[in-house]
């Protein structure tokens, strides 16, 4: 059986009746449709990839941060990508959610970040008189 949020439904509304469906709401209703397996993609951030593996696992956020050691806060604020978690959080992340993967996406977000702020200070440094 489809979960309600992963189906979609086309409806159409038609308040004159244009199209004669005898719908007494005036929308005309079509059957539920799952969505294609193309229609979903794997996120490509960190926070993204947890989301969508712990969602796929059936883990609740409190579940999960449980598991991990981590507070639920946390992990919401590493799911809306607020946040990069350190090596060792990642890691216990992974292993919880069985996913090695996502450690490198992890490190490679650390790494962008640390570059950016190290271009932050070069400009910084550069800009004072």
């Amino acid at each position: 059986m489809l979960k309600r949020s992963n189906v979609r439904c086309s409806v159409a509304h038609d308040p004159e009746n244009v199209r004669g469906d005898d719908q007494p709401d005036g929308y005309l209703h079509r059957e539920w449709q799952a969505p294609s397996e193309h229609s979903y993609t794997q996120p490509t951030t960190f926070g993204g990839s947890v989301r969508f593996h712990r969602k796929n696992q059936g883990l609740s956020q409190k579940k999960l941060a449980m598991l991990s050691g981590s507070s639920q806060s946390h992990l919401c604020k590493v799911e809306q990508d607020k946040l990069i978690p350190k090596h060792t959080t990642a890691c216990r992340i992974a292993k919880v959610l069985n996913r090695p993967s996502l450690i490198a996406i992890a490190s490679k977000a650390r790494h962008k970040r640390t570059l950016a702020a190290e271009a932050r200070i070069k400009q910084d440094v550069l800009e004072t008189p």
